[in-house]
């Protein structure tokens, strides 16, 4: 069977796995990459047999790849099937006019993904005999080895790709964050912010994390395999007592009925001859009574062998009927066993599932303050958040997202207009004013949220309302996680600035739903 080759292309680490986990089982060879960007120039030196699609990317979505494939007449007869996590009659009418054949849901089944494939004629056996039947005479396929060279490529650039992506993904932020909207008046700073999040600060921990939840995702499938191991060990068992056990019941009844038989005989053969016995002479009587002595001595004999063989089968019935319950016994206690050690691995990927949302918490709280002029849930939290999101489900996390707000206390100064703005370098606190709000009014202002915002939430719900929850709290000026200075006059309004900014920050909390330990 010639090798059939796959493109999976999927910015994701988790999904690229998900998906070549299962395009492996089915015999199908998988190469990934994690851009559009990358697709095509994979594409320029290699023809796989397919290619999955996700839709949201950095940089070229899956639509506008697409386009690109289909216009190359090299590229533009391979079935492309969109892997995502979009879904609808317009969504998927809009990939077919493209030139997609079908569209797959990032929850994807194995079952769901082999219906697909034969639908598509992209199953193993039916690429191979269309090649077949298509293949001129005395052509030998080289595609194996052309696969084998693209899979150990693929393998060798994977991590240098995800760190790219990654490097690319948190400078995209960070220049979002510094655009202002076409209708939002622009604020005179003197001094230019500070980035809030930067690759090194949370690269490296994602990386990490990407690590573990794949782990989660294999213990998880050991459990299964165990599950259903014990569940074919008890019904071979069972099926294997009833046979022995009916066997055993038919030879018995089969003696009983050949004893049965034999006396009915004699008894009918009996009757028939007490008609002619009184006719005969004294001689011929006495000759017939030991003859039948005889038959009745033999006809004794028989039967008490008989009635032992039955005595021994029904002891055998019995001894087998003891043995039969003694392996159900040990049957309920290996399946006892079984499910403790169930219960168990559980128990130990939950704790395991925790550990890595504790140091993905970890790394999101590093740095992620917002401006002294921006709302706390604003555009850049809201992208942070979407791909934190994806990654928790896709691990398995279930639980809420807790998001408390903290305000910092500036010292600001008016400018012409009259608007408030940062002081310059060389001013003092006692040329500007700190902004004195009430605790009260502080809890307001932190509870504000951009359009942006607004829209990632209500995607949020839609998307993850049975497994995932934001809560959105303010805590106003009452928590800063670094002192202020004192207030001296003479001291350097950017020195206090400082500290109000690393106190201006949304604090994230992750509260998984946690499984009862084992006892």
């Amino acid at each position: 069977m010639a090798d059939i080759l796959a493109l999976v292309v999927d910015d994701s680490r988790m999904a690229r796995y998900v998906l070549s986990k299962m395009l492996k089982e089915q015999g199908i060879n998988v190469d990934t990459v994690e851009s559009a960007e990358e697709a095509l120039g994979y594409l320029c030196n290699n023809i796989p047999d397919m290619v999955f699609m996700d839709h949201t990317m950095p940089g070229m979505d899956g639509f506008q790849a697409i386009r690109a494939i289909k216009n190359d007449p090299k590229t533009a007869s391979i079935p492309i099937m969109m892997y995502t996590s979009k879904e609808g009659d317009v969504y998927m009418n809009q990939a077919r006019a493209l030139g997609a054949v079908d569209v797959l849901p990032k929850q994807l089944k194995p079952i769901q993904l082999v219906q697909v494939l034969e639908r598509q004629q992209l199953l193993p056996r039916q690429i191979t005999n269309k090649k077949q039947r298509s293949a001129p005479p005395n052509t030998e396929p080289k595609q194996a080895a052309q696969n084998s060279n693209n899979i150990d490529a693929t393998e060798t650039k994977e991590p240098t790709v995800q760190s790219a992506t990654v490097q690319n993904t948190i400078t995209q932020n960070t220049t979002e964050h510094n655009t202002q909207a076409p209708n939002e008046p622009l604020p005179h700073v003197n001094e230019p912010p500070a980035a809030i999040v930067t690759a090194s600060d949370i690269g490296q921990d994602l990386e990490q994390v990407t690590k573990d939840a794949e782990r989660s995702i294999e213990n998880k499938s050991f459990t299964n395999d165990v599950k259903l191991l014990l569940d074919e060990h008890r019904e071979e068992l069972a099926e294997q007592s009833s046979e022995h056990s009916q066997l055993l019941l038919e030879s018995l009844d089969q003696k009983i009925n050949s004893v049965s038989a034999s006396l009915s005989a004699f008894i009918k053969e009996t009757q028939d001859s007490a008609g002619f016995f009184t006719k005969l002479s004294d001689s011929t009587k006495i000759i017939l009574l030991i003859i039948n002595v005889i038959i009745l001595i033999t006809l004794g004999v028989t039967t008490t062998r008989q009635t032992s063989e039955i005595k021994q089968l029904k002891n055998t019935n019995q001894t087998l009927q003891e043995s039969i319950t003694v392996e159900s016994a040990k049957s309920e206690s290996e399946k006892f066993s079984l499910e403790g050690e169930l219960t168990n691995n559980l128990y130990k990927n939950q704790l395991h599932l925790d550990q890595w949302v504790a140091n993905l918490q970890w790394a999101l709280n590093r740095k992620n303050q917002f401006l002294w002029n921006e709302k706390p849930f604003n555009k850049n939290l809201a992208g942070l958040l979407t791909s934190t999101a994806e990654k928790l489900h896709t691990a398995g996390f279930k639980g809420t997202i807790n998001l408390t707000s903290h305000l910092g206390e500036f010292c600001l100064i008016a400018n012409d207009e009259g608007d408030s703005e940062l002081p310059a370098k060389e001013q003092t606190l006692s040329e500007c004013t700190i902004n004195g709000v009430t605790e009260q009014q502080a809890e307001i202002l932190g509870l504000e949220k951009t359009v942006q915002f607004d829209n990632f939430i209500a995607a949020f719900e839609r998307q993850y309302s049975n497994n995932l929850h934001i809560t959105l709290t303010s805590a106003g000026l009452s928590t800063p996680s670094v002192h202020y200075p004192e207030k001296n006059p003479e001291d350097s309004a950017i020195q206090w600035n400082n500290t109000a900014q690393k106190n201006q920050r949304v604090v994230i909390e992750f509260m998984p739903l946690q499984l009862e330990e084992p006892n």
